[in-house]
């Protein structure tokens, strides 16, 4: 009708524009003299088609309708006419219907709502709200009237996380780059040294070790009722050299075994005092060291190598690695080492492993020994398999050992040359299990006078050198009768 209510649909199902509105939801603006009215929004519809040849039906069934007035406009209080607001709000809930019929002129359509019904009839007369619907469209939310665009808010918390996330990832890549380029110059003898100011452990194995005096008396040792060791005495104090010598077969390394307290199949007898007091296996072995004649080294890894390997194995756990590290590198200093620190060990064997010579690997055999700072060192014939120079360049680090840090050494040797046997301090001469002579080293001349005095021909020493004297001495020692002769003054 002519200046009745017009109501035009908008099936929402499928607009974009309205996302809070669920599926199935319809919105009908109502107009009155083509200006918009109210509005009304229904859901929870159901809806049926009846087709013919002739014919359309379609009907919508809606439990819940919900309508909200334009302010100012026809119905809603436009100058100072009825006003349908509160009406509209809690007056119209539905449920309602809206249904198009093809065969009416202009394909009419109608809105029907208990209470609006009643109030369209009031008002205008009409049974209903009807209408012309040639078309329908989507309309956005924000074309309904009364929409206020919302004010955008940032996610502070989330641009908070992300910027600190990222931040974060640039530190630890740089703190990376820069450890592993630190870790370079290590590796390659660059960068600074970084010394600890509060606690040097390397320094503290040097400096602050316990010297010891390795006292011994009637010591003894028997294999299968055999008697292999008889009565064995003598003293050596810290910074001092004591040589184990005698011809072969005399129990020399039975004696340093022994001395180094290690299991021993017999029976052993005697007494052994570090600093004059008697002590336990255990403390024991935490002051002494012990270097075999035979190597044991890997053929394949470099001289550095393998005393590092001896450091970190033996050295304590609480010490920590750059500690450990230095400590390896003062020990190579100290045994002339230093400058072949990068050559492999290699084998004596003609296989492509050719590495150090034999004196340079007896160093490095030492060094791996020296690396705990034992405050007594046993060695079994440093010098076997040596040519002289490279002997008496082992026997010279070994006595600069004992004279610059008071460490004590006890080691035995094979007939050496007599620029060796006069570096060394304290002497023990054996001769079948029997102590020939222990003392002081210069003062072992009086025993060659009396051997020659108690029979050896002074002939059959004419040719001989110092050395060879004593060797023979102790080979005759039985001849000569001679039985103990320890501290001769």
């Amino acid at each position: 009708m002519t200046g009745g209510p017009r109501s035009v649909p908008f099936n929402v199902s499928y607009c974009e524009g309205l996302p809070k509105l669920p599926p199935g939801t319809n919105t009908s603006l109502v107009w009155v003299d083509q200006v918009e009215s109210f509005y009304c929004a229904l859901d929870e519809c159901d809806w049926e088609l009846q087709t013919s040849p002739d014919r359309n039906v379609t009907n919508y069934r809606c439990k819940n309708v919900k309508c909200e007035c334009i302010p100012g406009r026809t119905l809603c209080g436009e100058g100072g006419t009825i006003d349908l607001s509160e009406f509209l709000t809690e007056g119209i809930t539905g449920p309602a219907t809206f249904s198009c019929d093809s065969s009416k002129p202009d394909d009419q359509c109608s809105f029907s709502e208990k209470a609006m019904n009643q109030v369209i009839s009031s008002i205008f007369g009409d049974e209903n709200i009807l209408l012309n619907c040639d078309t329908g469209e989507c309309l956005h939310r924000s074309e309904v009237p009364g929409y206020v665009r919302p004010i955008k808010t940032i996610n502070k918390p989330l641009i908070a996380g992300v910027i600190s996330g990222v931040a974060l990832f640039i530190v630890t890549v740089i703190l990376g780059l820069w450890h592993l380029s630190r870790r370079a110059d290590q590796r390659d003898g660059l960068g600074p040294i970084h010394l600890p100011d509060d606690d040097d452990e390397g320094a503290k194995l040097m400096t602050e070790h316990r010297p010891a005096a390795l006292h011994f008396n009637k010591l003894s040792y028997s294999l299968n009722e055999k008697q292999i060791l008889r009565d064995v005495a003598g003293v050596v104090n810290p910074g001092q050299v004591m040589a184990i010598m005698g011809p072969s077969g005399a129990g020399k390394t039975t004696f340093l075994d022994i001395l180094a307290r290690k299991n021993k199949r017999g029976v052993v007898g005697g007494n052994i005092y570090v600093n004059g007091t008697p002590v336990s296996d255990e403390e024991y072995r935490e002051v002494i060291g012990f270097v075999d004649q035979e190597d044991t080294m890997m053929p394949t890894l470099t001289v550095y190598e393998t005393i590092l390997n001896s450091a970190l194995l033996r050295l304590p756990r609480e010490m920590n690695y750059q500690a450990k590290d230095r400590r390896v590198m003062e020990v190579m200093g100290q045994l002339g080492i230093l400058g072949i620190k990068d050559q492999i060990i290699g084998t004596s064997e003609d296989n492509g492993l050719r590495g150090i010579s034999g004196g340079e690997k007896r160093r490095v055999g030492i060094a791996c020994e020296l690396v705990t700072s034992p405050s007594v060192l046993f060695l079994d014939e440093p010098t076997s398999g040596l040519d002289s120079f490279n002997a008496y360049n082992v026997i010279e680090c070994l006595v600069n050992l004992a004279r610059n840090y008071k460490r004590t050494v006890v080691l035995t040797i094979h007939q050496p040359k007599s620029n060796i046997v006069a570096l060394f301090d304290q002497l023990v001469l054996l001769a079948k299990g029997r102590c020939v002579y222990s003392g002081p080293f210069d003062k072992c001349q009086r025993l060659v006078s009396i051997t020659v005095v108690h029979g050896i021909r002074s002939s059959a020493i004419t040719n001989l050198n110092f050395v060879d004297i004593l060797i023979s001495s102790a080979t005759h020692a039985r001849k000569a009768s001679i039985l103990l002769i320890t501290w001769l003054t």
